[in-house]
């Protein structure tokens, strides 16, 4: 995992850590997951971490509106911390299956490359 200052943190597959911790945030691993929980009460600039699976490995991710995301050896994830706005935007390198949360006011979108993939 990339964070925003370019530090790099290596996920582990097994033991629950706690990747980011602060009054705006929090990052938390749990068996091959990474959940994201953003307080969304105060505003603040969005910050965007990278998430790159290894090949021979696989990793999920639970965003801050509750979409779940699941990556494949080789892929890269690019996504906010929060979402704000109207749309919710992430960036794949790879391959990826997604349980997007419903949000009519706000699509989710997948940017993977020069196509765009839109869920309302």
């Amino acid at each position: 995992m990339i964070l925003p200052d370019g530090r790099k943190r290596l996920l582990s597959q097994e033991k629950k850590a706690v990747i980011v911790s602060d009054s705006n945030r929090e990052m938390r691993t749990d068996q091959q997951t990474l959940i994201v929980e953003s307080n969304t009460i105060k505003t603040r600039e969005t910050e965007y971490y990278t998430i790159n699976i290894p090949y021979g490995a696989e990793y999920n991710l639970v965003l801050s509106d509750g979409s779940k995301i699941y990556l494949n050896a080789g892929s890269t994830l690019r996504y906010p911390d929060q979402f704000i706005g109207d749309k919710r935007e992430v960036f794949l390198t790879g391959e990826a299956y997604f349980e997007v949360h419903a949000d009519e006011k706000r699509p989710f979108v997948v940017e993977v490359g020069d196509l765009s993939v839109t869920a309302k």
